[in-house]
């Protein structure tokens, strides 16, 4: 039987050693640049540090906005998840923070992988959840969310690029979607609930 994660990790164990380290390259490299030129100046180390930092950082809010590169390391960790003793019916990919879940109320155990931790298939008894929930915002958008241990994970179904009404067929649409997901959500709590008794 697979085993049940310990402690939920949004992040995994490289992500903010590689946070840091990028926000310490810049300033490593222009160092470098500065000692291998003989003089050592304040003012052309800083100017070089922070143009290198704003590449950096543009290259960060890339990667981790767009989540093309992080999300394709989730799919391939996904593709494990059939391989797991557990009936995972209902899944949902989040398109827009690229986080995926997947959820077995026969069983009450719902499965996590996070875009910031793109390695690992958490696995966790649905009664260490709460606070299932579908939240609506004409300006962000609509999701449903829930908590793990404390810790909060949002999904959304639907992301608004504008000002989105929430009378609008797609934002009805997005709502059903996600009051689906929380009633899936409730259900496997129940079972689990109703397991260790």
């Amino acid at each position: 039987m697979y085993q049940e994660t310990e402690k939920f990790k949004k992040c995994g164990k490289l992500f903010w050693p590689l946070v840091i380290g990028a926000v310490l390259l810049p300033f490593l490299l222009s160092l470098i640049k500065e000692l291998s030129g003989g003089a050592f100046q304040i003012s052309s180390f800083l100017t070089l540090a922070v143009v290198l930092m704003i590449f950096v950082v543009i290259a960060f809010v890339m990667i981790l906005g767009n989540g093309m590169i992080l999300s394709s390391f989730v799919g391939r960790t996904a593709s494990g998840v059939n391989t797991l003793p557990y009936h995972f019916r209902q899944t949902y990919e989040d398109d827009v923070l690229h986080n995926r879940l997947y959820i077995d109320t026969d069983n009450g155990v719902i499965g996590y992988i996070s875009k910031y931790n793109p390695f690992q298939i958490q696995i966790f008894n649905a009664s260490r959840i709460d606070q299932m929930k579908t939240v609506t915002s004409s300006t962000r958008g609509i999701s449903f969310v829930f908590y793990i241990d404390g810790k909060k994970i949002k999904m959304y179904t639907l992301m608004a690029e504008h000002v989105m009404y929430k009378n609008s067929a797609e934002a009805k649409e997005a709502m059903a979607e996600a009051d689906k997901y929380v009633t899936y959500l409730q259900e496997a709590k129940r079972v689990a609930e109703q397991r260790r008794r």
